[in-house]
């Protein structure tokens, strides 16, 4: 479909042509979005292919190269936990929610629907290769092992308790563990701790022993008793008006290793299945060797595996759930896509919320990081002042922060807020803000009106009776 100037708008394929056509046509069952693309068609252009695996791959290979207005859209996300190794001599391994971290990492897995599962996952890697996850100034200024050393949850390679080379064995052993061949490393923990117990070296035969313990704890973690054996997808679908979320789960070597969403915003008058085929073709390219697709019954899984099988050539089984367990494991991956696309249309509701509120502050971009600042006292003793902080995710309570007042004795609310924000500044100089919120009126923004010009920094007071 093409619009004026030769613009491409829209490619899609049809079996029927006429119905899909006329389906354009129904002007009281469109979507505004599809409405808004057909007031725009000037001309149409129309090619015919052998079979429906042919157009299904020419579609694909149009999309990707053209990339038509109103065809499929991705909409990345970021808010989902991920496992990190950073890029160090001894890594740390961490919870992290960007994905867009180039250069700083040398192992990133996930990302996985529950942050609860995901630390839970690090203190078991971390017990069973004794790994570190402190920040790196911490680790460069020990004296002293820390606690984590002491019950045995790290090496303390900050203290050459142990060699680099035998910490990058664990590493290693943690990635492998990370993907899938947990069965693998579990055989040659149970060689090593043979060999260290017939050698009479109980102390490394016991440290054997925990590691295979805590790997196996792991597998019980993320497993979900679902069943599934051997490397296998399986791909849920959830929508919500225009939005779909397509859901990856991923299991390998039968145990579940966390899921990817995809949220895809199809402006066109495509059905469920052609959302799924041109994800299959387009955009998801780590295929397993088998791939459940969810859905219904008269889905012709033969017309894809073709298409895959000369895409990627190589043979990748599409299929759709019919065992209990597959339908189990089906089931999982739908109620993190429901989930997921929800808290997509909550955030996305948040971001129009920021937008709105850069708008009525005449800001430039929408901010990303307001800090609130109020102060408290008892008949002026026991003076403290408190910052709040939210974003893009809500309130970010590990960001809080509380100060004793010094300097003030007297209960002067404008001196106790001056000294705050000097203190907030000095002691945190290298994370600024976008816009700072003041419980206070006219006294309190003449407190703080030259520390926050001298840092560009904008700001508002929020009073009410005569100060006001």
């Amino acid at each position: 479909m093409f619009g004026t100037e030769d613009r491409l708008l829209y490619v899609g394929k049809a079996k029927d042509l006429k119905k899909r056509l006329s389906s354009y046509l129904s002007i009281n069952r469109m979507s505004v979005n599809v409405y808004t693309m057909v007031k725009q068609i000037v001309r149409l252009e129309i090619t015919v292919t052998e079979n429906e695996t042919e157009a299904l791959l020419l579609e694909a290979k149009l999309i990707k190269s053209l990339k038509p207005k109103y065809n499929i859209i991705m909409r990345d996300d970021k808010f989902y936990p991920y496992i990190l190794f950073s890029k160090h001599k001894y890594p740390r391994i961490v919870l992290h929610r960007e994905k867009r971290s180039e250069g700083r990492y040398t192992g990133l897995y996930g990302p996985f629907l529950s942050s609860v599962m995901t630390r839970h996952i690090i203190a078991t890697i971390k017990k069973a290769f004794l790994l570190r996850s402190c920040p790196d100034n911490f680790f460069a200024t020990r004296a002293r092992p820390c606690i984590e050393y002491e019950i045995k949850n790290c090496s303390a390679p900050c203290m050459q308790k142990i060699t680099e080379e035998d910490y990058a064995k664990a590493v290693q052993m943690a990635h492998k563990a990370l993907t899938g061949q947990s069965k693998e490393i579990q055989c040659e923990l149970f060689e090593m701790m043979c060999r260290f117990s017939n050698n009479q070296d109980y102390e490394s035969a016991i440290v054997c022993r925990d590691r295979l313990h805590a790997l196996k704890s792991m597998k019980e973690c993320m497993g979900f008793q679902t069943g599934i054996h051997g490397d296998v997808d399986f791909i849920a679908v959830y929508k919500r008006q225009d939005l779909y979320c397509m859901q990856v789960v991923f299991f390998r070597d039968g145990v579940n290793h966390g899921s990817q969403p995809y949220f895809i915003e199809s402006v066109g008058n495509a059905s469920d299945a052609d959302i799924v085929n041109m994800f299959m073709l387009q955009i998801y390219n780590d295929f397993p060797s088998v791939v459940y697709v969810d859905l219904p019954s008269d889905y012709d899984t033969n017309i894809m595996s073709t298409a895959i099988k000369k895409l990627m050539k190589r043979e990748v089984d599409i299929r759709l759930p019919a065992t209990r367990d597959e339908l189990k494991a089906m089931g999982l991956a739908r109620n993190y896509a429901m989930e997921a696309l929800n808290r997509r249309v909550r955030n996305t509701a948040q971001d129009t919320d920021l937008e709105e509120f850069a708008t009525f502050f005449d800001l430039l971009k929408a901010p990303e990081r307001i800090e609130i600042y109020d102060n408290s006292h008892i008949s002026g003793t026991h003076p403290y002042g408190v910052m709040v902080v939210c974003g893009k995710d809500g309130l970010l309570k590990k960001e809080y922060r509380k100060f004793k007042i010094n300097t003030v004795t007297n209960g002067d609310d404008c001196s106790m807020m001056h000294e705050v924000i000097s203190r907030r500044f000095k002691e945190i100089p290298d994370v600024l803000p976008d816009f700072i919120l003041i419980d206070g009126g006219r006294s309190q923004r003449s407190a703080v009106y030259g520390e926050l010009s001298r840092l560009g920094i904008p700001f508002a007071c929020i009073a009410k009776g005569p100060d006001a």
